[in-house]
């Protein structure tokens, strides 16, 4: 852990109170999920472990921004992401009500003739 950060209960009870005062979005991808808290002024910054510096964000998120400071271009960049990624459920299910392509047959369901098929008299009388 860095000097900055002690860890243990105190930094889970923190992080919870986070989740629970400012939500389960992430501040940086304004997606749900978030399970870790963001410092708004970064701790190596001189920043403050104090709930007024802390926001929600996801553990990906997070990493990514590391120590960067908070810009509204910083921010573009993560909603970027987000947007070039989501799919819109329409266009999805549009997508799937299409008719698939034929499959080609399978070896179970071809039409075997009793005549290529060993018998029991057959085998009977090979041995």
């Amino acid at each position: 852990m860095s000097k900055h950060h002690a860890g243990g209960r105190a930094s889970s009870a923190m992080t919870a109170l986070v989740l629970d005062t400012y939500g389960l979005t992430c501040h940086l991808c304004q997606r749900p999920g978030a399970t870790t808290r963001d410092h708004l002024v970064p701790l190596a910054r001189g920043g403050l472990d104090i709930l007024d510096n802390c926001r929600p964000a996801h553990h990906r998120c997070n990493s990514r921004r590391q120590d960067r400071p908070l810009t509204p271009a910083l921010l573009a960049e993560f909603r970027a992401r987000v947007e070039a990624i989501s799919v819109d459920p329409a266009a999805f299910f549009e997508d799937h009500d299409r008719q698939e392509a034929p499959r080609p047959p399978s070896i179970f369901s071809r039409n075997v003739s009793k005549k290529t098929l060993p018998t029991q008299e057959s085998r009977e009388g090979e041995a």
